[in-house]
């Protein structure tokens, strides 16, 4: 398993076991990770959400969610995710050669609000591998992970709602497109999303900050995403 902490990550996949979800991953274009952020790091999370506003964002021909305006929210979500040893996990599951970061964002998705998205692929800026976390704390409907073909667009894998904390890995790459359903029901879909990107390495996102008068949490909220 890898589990994400406040103070450390546990990492405790034998080898045997990372080659036969390595596998997995080929095979179905995804892994789910299960209870990759712990319980305690998800009340807390969890509390933030409850405490803050949102705000709408719009992707330009793609679709349209829910932001928080607690940016330390995602920031220290990222901070986490790009720890070298999940950074170094990752590449080893999916063969996706160097990771140099992580950023991701926070979204919400409300039945009947008009939140959508579109198909796309996401091969910009470096990216290589998708993660998505559920940070809902119940059953959601709809919010499906859908991954298909580019050029046939048969549909390779869905994934429905996930337990509380748990994490979906996905390649980006030119054949492969996919998108979020729309959320149906009575309970929104909440999650942190991004990718782990070849480059820039984190260190260099750290010292960009150190010269900026902005905060590390706004560099990757701001500019970033």
């Amino acid at each position: 398993m890898i589990q994400l902490a406040k103070t450390k990550t546990l990492v405790s996949f034998t080898g045997e076991n990372l080659q036969r979800l390595s596998a997995r991953f080929n095979a179905e274009h995804h892994i789910i990770l299960p209870q990759l952020v712990e319980p305690q790091l998800l009340d807390l999370i969890s509390q933030r959400l409850k405490a803050t506003t949102f705000r709408t964002r719009v992707y330009k021909g793609l679709g349209k969610d829910l932001c928080p305006d607690d940016i330390r929210i995602a920031s220290s979500l990222n901070f986490l995710c790009n720890r070298r040893q999940v950074l170094d996990f990752i590449e080893a599951l999916t063969g996706s050669g160097h990771l140099g970061c992580f950023v991701g964002k926070v979204y919400r998705m409300i039945p009947g609000q008009d939140h959508y998205d579109s198909w796309h692929d996401d091969v910009i800026d470096n990216r290589k591998i998708a993660l998505s976390i559920n940070l809902t704390g119940q059953p959601y409907s709809g919010g499906v992970l859908e991954i298909r073909e580019s050029r046939s667009k048969r549909v390779l894998s869905r994934v429905g709602s996930t337990g509380f904390g748990d994490g979906i890995i996905f390649p980006i790459a030119a054949d492969l497109e996919h998108r979020r359903t729309t959320v149906s029901g009575s309970v929104p879909k909440t999650a942190f999303a991004g990718w782990f990107k070849s480059k820039p390495d984190f260190f260099e996102l750290l010292q960009k900050s150190r010269k900026s008068t902005r905060t590390p949490a706004e560099i990757f909220t701001r500019e970033f995403l």
